[in-house]
């Protein structure tokens, strides 16, 4: 009995070392092969740009924190030279002056369109106010962008606000149907920006570049 029992004790502490080994080995292989690394995801600051027109220069912001698909759409065609002299051919007293359009009448755009990007925080509630033109419906918006002339809360929830203007406030106020844009200078880096949104901008560029050999 006794040679049966220390045979027993011995049989228990070999299946008790075996079964540790085997849970060791279990952690360590679920460590090396499961667990994945979490990155943050990047943080983007707000950019700066200017835009110069026969008027005069307007400085203003771009919400890349919070709108970076249609910031990254709309300095992407800054940074092709797109909106070089283009003229703004819409302008309603009290409301918005628009442009952008690459045929001039309201219709054209750069092939592609975006998604509305809504933030609720950020409202068409005074003068200077960057926001997308889009069809009747939404996700439709393209290259063509309006400025406010005045408070237009009616347009909150249906209009990607993605910028406001800091300076030259006079020089939108007088522009007028016709007026062109002479181009647009980026302040600040877009790196960050534009790796973020790299998917985008080579499905946008390969559209653009495909619209130009025609």
């Amino acid at each position: 009995m006794k040679v049966f029992y220390k045979m027993g004790g011995l049989v228990m502490l070999t299946l008790l070392a075996i079964s540790c080994g085997v849970e060791k080995s279990s952690d360590e292989e679920l460590t090396e092969k499961e667990v994945v690394e979490v990155k943050p995801a990047p943080v983007l600051t707000d950019l700066r740009i200017v835009m110069k027109t026969d008027k005069g220069a307007i400085a203003a912001t771009m919400f890349a924190s919070k709108a970076p698909i249609t910031v990254a759409a709309f300095l992407n065609l800054a940074r092709r030279g797109f909106y070089d002299g283009l003229s703004f051919h819409r302008v309603v007293e009290d409301f918005v002056i628009q442009g952008g359009d690459p045929d001039g009448d309201g219709e054209g755009g750069p092939g592609y369109f975006l998604p509305n990007e809504i933030d609720p925080d950020l409202k068409h509630d005074k003068v200077g106010v960057f926001s997308m033109a889009r069809k009747s419906k939404p996700d439709t918006a393209g290259s063509q962008f309006f400025i406010t002339l005045g408070v237009a809360e009616h347009l909150d929830g249906g209009y990607s606000i993605f910028g406001e203007v800091t300076e030259g406030i006079e020089v939108v106020e007088s522009i007028e149907v016709g007026d062109k844009i002479l181009g647009i200078e980026v302040l600040d880096s877009t790196e960050a920006l534009f790796a973020a949104q790299a998917e985008n901008l080579t499905k946008w560029n390969g559209i653009l570049d495909q619209r130009a050999v025609k």
